[in-house]
């Protein structure tokens, strides 16, 4: 007897049993019937879910299944420094977390597409070897262009800090409380500090101290002049010195180091344009120059070619 007779035998005795339980099988109660249409009525769950977008019905889940896969396989010490670079980049209301795992899988994907495109047309260890490459490229890669975002926003509190200081410093001396000379200017402001400081002033109107809306902003910057700051205004504010004179010594040192910053990057300077000056400008100049010397001597017969 053929095998396919026997595997064809086989699928028919195998479906007997699945068309018995279809016809005959246990089927649900009729408290749990009069309960489920009870709840239907109450809530048509099938009209809510077919309301929903296509994207939120069908990418949706699939998208919350490889974000959990993420995490669970992704170190708690990496998802903790994701946050973080997260909060320094100032993108905490339009990224999580989630978000990032999603981008980061997402880019690794397409970046193994790409590989495995080049792999089927040139199967070979090298190409295997790119594929792999391109994978771990893309999934690192959000992380390196977020953490460049917060290294580049960090700069940026740094270098606006002297002026924001300067200017609630002249306000509070003007007779202005300290909370309103920093709505005022941080109103008027713009860049991430002024971001930052129109957050603390948030925070204190939602009902938290001023010692706490501080410390929040401490733990979305990254800078060390704030952090000395923050600890200036703190003391002041549990001693009693007048914030006043604590904003102006401040204000001065922020002004000073920053002064000192700008003559460092000053004296970097012939030091990082060595190595282009050595390996491209003077080796172009020396043919510019000796080129055409050397020109006239070889047709002169000065020179043996």
């Amino acid at each position: 007897m053929p095998l396919t007779l026997w595997i064809a035998a086989a699928c028919v005795a195998s479906s007997i049993p699945v068309a018995w339980w279809a016809i005959g099988g246990a089927r649900v109660g009729s408290s749990a019937r009069s309960n489920l249409a009870i709840a239907a009525r109450q809530v048509d769950l099938r009209s809510l879910r077919l309301d929903l977008s296509t994207r939120d019905r069908v990418w949706g889940p699939v998208g919350q299944r490889l974000i959990d896969f993420a995490r669970r396989v992704t170190p708690l010490g990496m998802i903790e420094r994701s946050q973080r670079s997260i909060h320094l980049a100032g993108s905490g209301t339009s990224m999580d977390v989630e978000k990032l795992l999603a981008l980061k899988i997402l880019a690794a994907i397409g970046f193994a597409i790409l590989g495995g495109v080049a792999f089927l047309g040139n199967p070979s260890p090298q190409t295997l070897i790119l594929v792999i490459t391109l994978f771990i490229a893309g999934w690192v890669m959000p992380d390196v262009v977020l953490r460049r975002r917060a290294d580049a926003r960090q700069k940026r509190v740094r270098i606006e800090l002297p002026d924001l200081m300067d200017q609630i410093m002249i306000n509070v001396e003007a007779g202005q409380s300290f909370d309103a000379a920093v709505t005022r200017v941080s109103a008027r402001g713009v860049g991430p500090a002024s971001e930052e400081f129109r957050r603390v002033m948030q925070d204190i109107q939602l009902g938290m101290s001023r010692h706490e809306a501080l410390n929040l902003l401490l733990g979305r910057t990254d800078v060390p002049e704030l952090r000395e700051t923050v600890q200036a205004l703190s003391q002041a504010e549990r001693y009693g010195v007048p914030l006043g004179r604590v904003l102006r010594v401040q204000a001065d040192e922020l002004r000073e180091r920053r002064r000192q910053r700008a003559e460092e990057q000053a004296m970097k300077v012939p030091v990082k344009i060595l190595f282009p000056l050595m390996v491209c400008i003077l080796p172009a100049l020396m043919v510019v120059i000796v080129g055409p010397g050397i020109i006239q001597l070889v047709q002169q017969g000065g020179i043996v070619p």
